[in-house]
């Protein structure tokens, strides 16, 4: 009930608003932007080659680090996996001292 009755008291007000000016700080850049697009300065060689091939650049170099990161743990889990295959063939060959002595010295 409320919200109708604020719809309709607003609605006229709508029908009557008139758009804010631009501010003067807006204004500024508006009048500086279109100075830079009208000036007729040849572009800079750098920024040309970066606005061209800034994008696939970037794009490789993302997908280059990706496949790095993978590959790096790919590798270290590998590591792990062999440093625990070590370890467990080592802890069973000394269980296995301790059974043989603990055998010899109960017999």
């Amino acid at each position: 009930m409320f919200h109708r009755r604020l719809t309709q008291a607003v609605r006229p007000l709508m029908r009557t608003a008139r758009p804010l000016p631009p501010s003067p700080s807006k204004m500024r850049i508006e009048s500086a932007m279109q100075s830079r697009l009208s000036s007729t300065s040849p572009p800079s060689p750098h920024g040309s080659f970066y606005k061209s091939f800034g994008r696939p650049i970037t794009k490789v170099l993302l997908i280059a680090m990706l496949t790095y990161q993978l590959i790096y743990l790919g590798w270290v889990k590998l590591e792990v996996d062999e440093t625990k295959a070590i370890r467990n063939a080592e802890i069973r060959e000394l269980e296995d001292k301790v059974k043989e002595l603990q055998g010899k010295t109960g017999s």
